[in-house]
């Protein structure tokens, strides 16, 4: 899957959104469904400071660094319906095929993370 992250006008809410290989992403249309403003592409600085990776490393992995909450997770609901995730570990030279159902139901609320599932 594609790792996005993106953040309102105001910069003050930020998403990580998992979105299908090969899917296309609407601006519009992924902000109407999460009953935000208009979103756009977070600028390199906030993946480093909030989640200390890069582009080209950003995975929902890298939520491990969010100590203080900031960033919330968007899955596509065709991400989430697959089987196995493969992400990379904060570092771009490796990728990690992990089950789906671990991430949802031990990773992400060892983080006391909720995803957002919506249809892309």
């Amino acid at each position: 899957c594609k790792n996005l992250l993106l953040k309102t006008d105001s910069g003050k809410v930020i998403y990580l959104l998992l979105i299908k290989d090969g899917k296309r992403f609407v601006t519009k249309d992924v902000s109407k469904k999460l009953g935000c403003s208009r979103l756009s592409f977070a600028p390199d600085e906030y993946m480093e400071n909030l989640l200390n990776t890069t582009a080209g490393s950003l995975s929902i992995t890298s939520l491990i660094f969010d100590k203080e909450k900031k960033v919330r997770l968007a899955i596509d609901k065709d991400v989430a319906d697959d089987d196995y995730i493969c992400c990379h570990p904060s570092d771009n030279t490796a990728t990690l095929k992990i089950k789906t159902d671990d991430i949802m139901k031990t990773f992400l609320p060892a983080l006391e993370i909720k995803a957002e599932i919506i249809e892309i």
